[in-house]
């Protein structure tokens, strides 16, 4: 039985070098590098030299140069008390561009990113309904055998006839009401939470352009209020609806599995 994988964003150090050996005995071994520039050669030579060693299931390396501007703190609060100019950004911010730049190496695309909502995307909630189509289907065939779903494809809803012709007819409406059914099935499925997603994300941006109209007038102040308290409530309002559109999906996914265990 294959082994399951293991990610290591590996810096070429001593800690790098024990996380590595630790994940390859254990499983398929992936390094991840950093390239920071011109200053990590000596990081990229102990890296390749641990690449020879651990002989890895896959290695990149991914172009960080934004990593070079990362200071450490000491020098850094010792620089800005001379320079306030020379203060550079956090680490941490950086490095949420982690995914999206190993998502970015993966695809071999420069510009492609990753949504804050990701169910926001109709391709990500179309492909979890398709995903529970290929389950149904699997169901329908082990439950009821390849012959046996085969049959109600063509009998269901409208029963069958003895006579031939009736019966061909009757077999190729019921067929038609069958993929009807299951393209609808998983159409609404998936556009159901895209739609509920999308429009909050929408909602979003629009109180967001309520602070993007503060001026100092009165009117300004009270949009700029506005924008406060309605942010606040819409937040607190939508993490209740995610919880009901996964709650919802989850037990529409329920309901049609138990459909397919249902002869008719």
């Amino acid at each position: 039985m294959a082994k399951d994988l293991a990610v290591v964003l590996n810096s070429g150090s001593i800690n790098s070098a024990v996380a590595s050996a630790l994940a390859a005995q254990r499983y398929r071994l992936i390094l991840l590098h950093a390239e920071v520039g011109e200053g990590g050669t000596r990081a990229r030579a102990a890296y390749d030299q641990q690449v020879q060693h651990f002989k890895p299931f896959r290695e990149h390396s991914l172009p960080m140069p934004f990593l070079a501007t990362v200071q450490d703190p000491k020098s850094s609060a010792a620089a800005l008390a001379s320079d306030p100019r020379s203060q550079t950004a956090n680490l941490g911010p950086q490095m949420i561009d982690l995914l999206p730049l190993i998502f970015q190496h993966a695809s071999g695309n420069p510009e492609a990113h990753l949504r804050v909502v990701p169910t926001a995307d109709i391709s990500v909630t179309m492909g979890m309904s398709v995903a529970v189509l290929l389950i149904c289907l699997y169901y329908n065939v082990k439950i009821k055998g390849l012959g046996g779903w085969s049959h109600e494809l063509v009998v269901a809803p409208f029963g069958t006839s003895k006579n031939p012709i009736a019966a061909v007819l009757l077999g190729v409406v019921n067929l038609a009401m069958q993929i009807i059914e299951f393209v609808a099935k998983t159409v609404s499925h998936g556009m159901r939470l895209y739609g509920n997603m999308y429009a909050g994300e929408l909602i979003f941006l629009l109180i967001a352009l309520l602070g993007g109209a503060f001026t100092f007038t009165a009117g300004g102040f009270g949009l700029a209020l506005l924008h406060i308290v309605s942010g606040s409530v819409w937040a607190i309002f939508h993490i209740l609806i995610i919880t009901l559109q996964a709650f919802v999906f989850m037990m529409l996914t329920l309901v049609y599995i138990g459909q397919a265990h249902d002869a008719h």
